[in-house]
């Protein structure tokens, strides 16, 4: 596990460093979850967090399947934007009949897996694809408390299947409802009249007014370090703002 708020500090420093006053601009400006990042481009840090993580969930449950591998990441998404206010991985997820759905691992479990393939393959049988982890887990991109809300995401849902929890995120009141019913998608789905969509669940709205920015800053600077740095071939990008972690915890 890293040194918690060294890597932190070195971020910033580094943000800073590149180019100043346009840096910062473009870090403060960035909207939430912009689709023009979108996660298309991964740095080798996150990719080897979003691996790992994988990983770690194929260790710790039985029978995943995509779907289920699905489920479980924007579980520990949600949960550590709601609980901690930062976000894990920064992944966005999108509004499906069986979502909320990671669309750049969903493509590329049911592709490859390419990007994901030092990390895990792929079988299919039973009518679909499971996932089986092919290396151990590595914690290097991991804080104590990411490690801590992955095993209570697992303790509270691994065991459940997948339609257990496809109607878990469903449920009223969850930002999957919540953003489906907004964009009128509830009843598309009922009627089967579409499976898919492009918009995006925005964990901030279930937020008080402090929390919600703070989450919104942590996200900008992820996702801006994040393409920075898989744009310039960068190996470490930052890990969540674990400053804010460390009182979460101490709050909770």
């Amino acid at each position: 596990m890293y040194d918690i708020g060294s890597r932190e500090y070195e971020m910033y420093k580094i943000l800073e460093e590149k180019s100043d006053k346009s840096c910062k601009e473009r870090v403060t400006r960035l909207p939430l979850q912009d689709k023009s990042l979108n996660m298309c481009k991964f740095s080798e840090s996150n990719r080897q967090k979003l691996g790992n993580a994988i990983v770690y969930i194929a260790r710790h449950t039985s029978n995943l399947s995509k779907t289920k591998l699905l489920k479980l990441l924007y579980l520990m998404e949600e949960r550590m934007a709601l609980k901690y206010h930062v976000p894990f991985i920064g992944l966005p997820f999108e509004v499906w009949q069986a979502g909320p759905v990671a669309k750049d691992v969903f493509i590329d479990l049911s592709d490859g897996p390419f990007l994901l393939k030092d990390f895990v393959k792929t079988n299919f049988h039973d009518g679909g694809i499971f996932v089986e982890a092919i290396t151990e887990f590595d914690d290097s991109e991991f804080s104590e408390c990411e490690i801590a809300m992955m095993n209570e995401v697992l303790a509270k849902y691994g065991n459940m299947t997948a339609s257990e929890l496809v109607a878990e995120t469903h449920k009223e009141g969850t930002p999957w409802y919540r953003t489906a019913a907004r964009a009128g998608l509830l009843e598309a789905f009922k009627k089967r009249e579409c499976n898919n969509s492009n918009e995006q669940i925005d964990f901030a709205e279930s937020m008080s007014a402090c929390a919600a920015e703070d989450y919104r800053e942590s996200l900008a600077i992820r996702q801006t370090a994040n393409l920075l740095n898989a744009e310039a071939h960068v190996t470490q990008t930052s890990p969540p703002p674990i400053a804010n972690c460390r009182k979460s915890i101490l709050l909770a």
